[in-house]
């Protein structure tokens, strides 16, 4: 990348004198190494820095904080398409000489500040209105004070509404009142310095974090009333939803809150919850696998996986006179001509964790009691140590509104696309296959239902998001295929389908070329159709006119997808 940077950059290239190539290229080759970016867009720059003779100045400071910012570096040159000012801007706006006391200040406070660095200089042309030149020493060292004491996130949340709210405010007095109510958490210390930081504030220590009491908030949403509720900022997921709030458009505000009640006259059974309705819609087409709970771990861990799991740990703990007698003592729990229920195997854990002391197999039965009860977080933990866990996506609105990384390209809270974030969580055409690897969540294969040219229904394996760990390994690898095959018989769905274009972000490329390698030349386009019955038995989605992203489909409802069948690939 760096070479075909270099060669469209020629013209520029030419414009560096050699005394500065001897003084030059051994920088540009450690900047490269923390954030290639930063070195492409100084290639461009190389103009604009040379006539403000800011060339060896700028690769000098980049090179001096690159330890402490990585990809910030990059932010700090920018493009015209940058998120954030790029340097030309904020030199248009401050000013050379403004800029270069700015960068002497970072690089004299760059132990302290961290990865703040690069954010204090994309913020110049803030800092330049509140600021002298003179002054700006002084000012970066309060700003390293308050990075050193509250964290990145606060700090760049105070650069980004220091124009806004705070334009007059000594940072002295900021880091006093922040100090006053930092018990309160990093979420609402941000809160508050978004909406204003205030000094007369009336905070009710009375109210308490409650369900009920976030969607009151939500549904009549007022800022003022937030800052006097921290308690309400407890939970991070929750504080995302606040935090992101006014953002959204109404419609989706509607759609969010009657998710979150849903989810707690569910908890309080006083509606059917999501999952019955699922079972109602999809569970005489699809089987009881795309709606309800599912994991596999080399195998599905279902009824027959909960009994083995009770064989193995019963012959392990105990010897065979010791079994016999347990037997005998409990003939109902142990008569063969029964079949085996998950409150049957639940009452043998209580029986069973009367009968040994030792931790190992304590936990193996409580692991197995819980999976059986509905909770299978410790069977997890203990298998995926081994082997890769996989399970389908919970669909929690509580939890994964405040976790972009729950939910499809781009609709996280922030993200371009959040309006669509409520329709991906309805739309149970939808789903996500979760991949944990040693008890962590590594990615997340996005699938769709869809119909193919002919009206079948088939699985769609869409793309996979997140981290390319568990994919490197060719083994684990295997094992993906294994999982999606299972859920594809679970749930009663004729074929799988994999799709073989991804066009953005390295992890969702790696999985597609890997999976062309192993197609074995059967590649072939499909006509596809999303399936969206949700959308006809819920209307109120027809009034948000934004889709979740899938690399299939894009925004639309169907496409022609070129894509290899798992009954033919190789794996």
């Amino acid at each position: 990348m760096l070479t075909f940077e270099a060669l469209k950059s020629m013209d520029n290239l030419i414009l560096v004198e050699q005394d500065e190539w001897f003084k030059l290229i051994d920088k540009f080759e450690s900047i490269s190494r923390s954030s290639p970016f930063a070195l492409v867009y100084i290639l461009s720059k190389i103009p604009f820095l040379k006539r403000f003779g800011l060339l060896l100045d700028i690769v000098e400071f980049l090179d001096s904080i690159r330890h402490y910012t990585g990809r910030g570096l990059a932010y700090v040159i920018g493009n015209t398409s940058s998120s954030v000012p790029d340097i030309e801007k904020n030199i248009s706006i401050c000013g050379v000489e403004y800029y270069r006391s700015l960068m002497c200040a970072v690089a004299n406070n760059r132990e302290s500040l961290g990865p703040a660095c690069s954010h204090i200089m994309i913020s110049a042309a803030v800092l330049s209105a509140r600021v002298a030149a003179l002054d700006i020493g002084q000012e970066v060292q309060k700003l390293a004070r308050i990075q050193t004491r509250f964290g990145l996130r606060v700090t760049t949340t105070l650069l980004e509404y220091l124009s806004i709210n705070v334009l007059k405010e000594n940072l002295d007095d900021v880091f006093n009142k922040l100090t006053d109510v930092a018990s309160f958490g990093e979420d609402y210390l941000c809160f508050y310095i978004m909406n204003g930081i205030k000094s007369d504030l009336d905070i009710n220590h009375a109210a308490s974090f409650t369900r009920p009491a976030v969607i009151d908030a939500l549904r009549n949403y007022d800022a003022n009333r937030l800052s006097s509720s921290p308690q309400l900022f407890s939970n991070a997921d929750v504080a995302a939803l606040l935090h992101n709030w006014r953002d959204l458009s109404y419609h989706s505000q509607m759609l969010i809150i009657s998710q979150l009640e849903s989810s707690v006259e569910a908890m309080q059974g006083k509606a059917a919850s999501s999952s019955r309705y699922d079972a109602e819609m999809f569970g005489g087409a699809f089987g009881p696998g795309w709606c309800g709970p599912w994991a596999f771990c080399g195998r599905r861990t279902d009824i027959t996986f909960a009994r083995d799991e009770l064989t193995s740990i019963m012959g392990g703990m105990l010897d065979r006179s010791s079994r016999i007698r347990l037997v005998r003592s409990h003939p109902s729990l142990f008569d063969r001509s029964l079949i085996f229920t998950d409150d049957r195997i639940s009452s043998i854990c209580d029986i069973l964790f009367e009968k040994t002391s030792d931790k190992h197999f304590y936990q193996r039965i409580s692991a197995l009691k819980n999976l059986v009860n509905g909770d299978d977080a410790d069977m997890r933990r203990c298998r995926s140590a081994n082997k890769l866990w996989f399970c389908l996506w919970r669909r929690d609105p509580w939890s994964d509104y405040g976790r972009s990384d729950r939910m499809y390209s781009c609709t996280g809270f922030g993200d371009y696309a959040a309006d669509s974030a409520p329709l991906a969580m309805q739309d149970r055409t939808l789903n996500k296959i979760e991949i944990w690897d040693n008890n962590e969540l590594t990615c997340r294969l996005n699938i769709c239902l869809v119909t193919d040219q002919h009206r079948n229904v088939r699985l769609l394996v869409d793309s996979l998001e997140g981290s390319d760990k568990s994919i490197k390994n060719s083994k684990k690898f295997v094992d993906v295929f294994s999982a999606i095959s299972d859920l594809a018989s679970f749930s009663n769905i004729g074929g799988v389908l994999i799709n073989v274009l991804a066009s953005y972000n390295n992890t969702p490329r790696r999985f597609s070329e890997l999976v062309r390698q192993r197609a074995n030349g059967q590649l072939r386009f499909f006509h596809l159709r999303r399936l969206v019955p949700v959308a006809i038995s819920a209307p109120q989605l027809l009034s948000i006119p934004m889709r979740p992203y899938l690399e299939t489909f894009k925004l639309h409802d169907e496409a022609l997808v070129e894509a290899v069948s798992l009954d033919e690939l190789r794996y």
